[in-house]
């Protein structure tokens, strides 16, 4: 065939480029960076024409091939090691970070004439990110500097570069340390007894630091490991299906945590994408202020969503103080999640909240009685309740101590999990307590705060302040 390429090529491109594209096309959201990237973008005027959501997922299989091709034709290794280390490097942290749907990133945004800045601080940490490619790039290097007929400058410098690029930029490391898995599994049925050992424990090590993570303690037990690994393999007759054994895992666990890896990237969630569409028609000119646990990423998001530019520390300001000042702000929107976490709350009003906001988290039996159980990031709250899930008790228990059920706030939601109890202790002065509970606390008396809309789950509110 064409090139020197088989029909076993034509079933790996084939099986390459579906798996490559159902990962990094499986959740298709825009990132929190890509939201950021895109808005500075639309504030330079350079927005790209098209919609880039499924773009990078696109460029991500091109480029995958294309390595695969490259390895092929150029180098003429065998098909299914090219084949094993292409799934390795589109597996890859660096990969799933550049490529995966919604990822806007340096080297997409390249392909649209931006030329963004990479972070080029020097980490080890940044081996995780080409975690998986390490063992068989690290026994490509020990076959290659052991052996003297295969010692050059260029495979020297292959391998110093390989493993140097890594502590700067991951991307630009993959196509090296890949080509060095390559040229490992080519070479797999010349190794000997010893060969053996050391591959597999370079592979045992590797799975333990993806199983368990990669801290200096974690790495120093993947260590010992491989070396028992490695002696084990040593003393058995069948090491070649032990080692071929441990080469399946380290492949699947590779694609499990690119998988786990894509969709952990930071996200907005659906009710808050639905709630920032409520923006877009009120007037370009409205000041508007959101709360939100996204914090400063939430401005971003709004700019591309509703076309509005928010502020996120005057809504903090105003909600968590008892200043009685017009706010400068013309609509609030509120999402009540951001009542949880006083740590997010003091970073944006350099104060720490002293009330608690419990939420909800299940209901149990214990003695015959119902309970529903609540968590605040201090204390667990215990409410004793009927089959419907309503009180049945005066008594609650905050912390595991007897509280008054009318010291506490209920914020009601048409969803069980948005539902919030609030535990004023002293704060019952601040300005969050009028705009949430005005029949109790009262209005505002310089200016008049009317809910306009909330979300589905009462989660998500929207606020117009009127003089």
């Amino acid at each position: 065939m064409l090139f020197g390429l088989d029909r076993k090529d034509l079933l790996y491109l084939a099986i390459l480029t579906a798996l490559t594209f159902t990962l990094l096309a499986v959740y298709k959201d825009t990132t929190l960076l890509g939201y950021q990237r895109l808005a500075e973008l639309k504030l330079q005027q350079q927005m790209p024409s098209i919609d880039l959501t499924y773009f990078p997922a696109f460029l991500g299989v091109v480029l995958a091939l294309a390595f695969y091709l490259a390895v092929r034709v150029f180098l003429k290794y065998q098909p299914f090691p090219v084949f094993v280390a292409s799934m390795l490097l589109v597996a890859s942290k660096a990969f799933t970070n550049n490529f995966a749907a919604g990822n806007i990133s340096e080297i997409v945004l390249l392909f649209f004439g931006q030329l963004v800045q990479p972070a080029m601080d020097v980490s080890f940490a940044k081996f995780a990110y080409v975690l998986f490619l390490l063992p068989l790039a690290l026994f490509s290097a020990y076959m290659l500097l052991a052996k003297k007929g295969e010692k050059n400058n260029l495979v020297f410098a292959l391998i110093v570069v390989a493993f140097a690029l890594p502590l700067v930029y991951p991307l630009a490391a993959l196509p090296f340390l890949a080509v060095l898995s390559a040229h490992t599994l080519e070479r797999h049925r010349e190794k000997r007894r010893r060969d053996e050992m050391i591959f597999g424990a370079f592979l045992t090590a590797i799975i333990f630091v993806g199983l368990l993570g990669f801290t200096t303690q974690k790495v120093a037990i993947a260590v010992f490991a491989g070396a028992l690994m490695g002696a084990i393999i040593y003393t058995l007759e069948f090491r070649k299906k032990l080692n071929a054994a441990l080469l399946v895992l380290l492949f699947f666990l590779s694609i499990q945590g690119a998988a786990m890896n894509v969709a952990a990237s930071p996200k907005l969630d659906l009710e808050t994408k639905a709630a920032l569409s409520q923006l877009k028609p009120l007037d370009q000119n409205a000041r508007i202020a959101v709360i939100s646990p996204y914090l400063d990423n939430i401005t971003a998001p709004a700019f591309i969503i509703a076309d509005k530019r928010v502020s996120y520390l005057d809504g903090f300001s105003f909600l968590f103080t008892s200043v009685n000042l017009t706010p400068k702000f013309d609509y609030l929107l509120l999402d009540t999640l951001a009542l949880d976490d006083p740590k997010r709350i003091a970073m944006a009003t350099e104060d720490a909240p002293r009330f608690e906001s419990f939420y909800f988290v299940q209901t149990g039996m214990q003695n015959d009685t119902r309970y529903a159980v609540f968590y605040s990031t201090r204390n667990p709250l215990v409410i004793p309740v009927d089959n419907k899930g309503n009180p049945i008790s005066n008594t609650v228990y905050i912390g595991g101590q007897e509280e008054s059920l009318f010291k506490l706030l209920e914020l009601n939601a048409t969803d069980a999990h948005y539902i919030r109890y609030i535990h004023p202790r002293t704060d019952t002065d601040i300005n969050v307590f009028r705009l949430l509970f005005p029949e109790k606390f009262g209005q505002f008396e310089t200016f008049n705060a009317t809910q306009i809309w909330q979300s589905n789950t009462s989660r998500m509110r929207l606020y117009r302040i009127a003089q």
